[in-house]
């Protein structure tokens, strides 16, 4: 799975924001959950907008890329640093 990170394929980066959102931290869960977003049983570029969402309005971060740009081929490096970025905001919030 390397090896589609290293290219940024979509398909390896959205379990990892998955389990950074839903699965990291249950207060983070919650707290998502109880102002009203709704991260389960989305398409892709659902999910995705969802998640640039909440990111802009309750962890006011804004990343370089788009959600059509996350959601394509390559992007590799700035898809990493959003994760990380994510991993760390969630970090705080816990």
């Amino acid at each position: 799975q390397l090896d589609s990170l290293a290219s940024g394929e979509p398909s390896s980066f959205l379990p990892l924001l998955h389990y950074v959102l839903l699965r990291f931290s249950r207060p983070v869960m919650r707290w998502l959950t109880d102002l009203g977003y709704e991260l389960f049983a989305k398409s892709d570029l659902r999910f995705i907008e969802t998640v640039y969402r909440l990111t802009r309005k309750e962890l006011n971060y804004r990343h370089s890329l788009t959600c059509k740009q996350f959601l394509a081929m390559g992007f590799a490096e700035r898809k990493v640093l959003f994760v990380i970025d994510l991993l760390g905001l969630c970090r705080t919030k816990h």
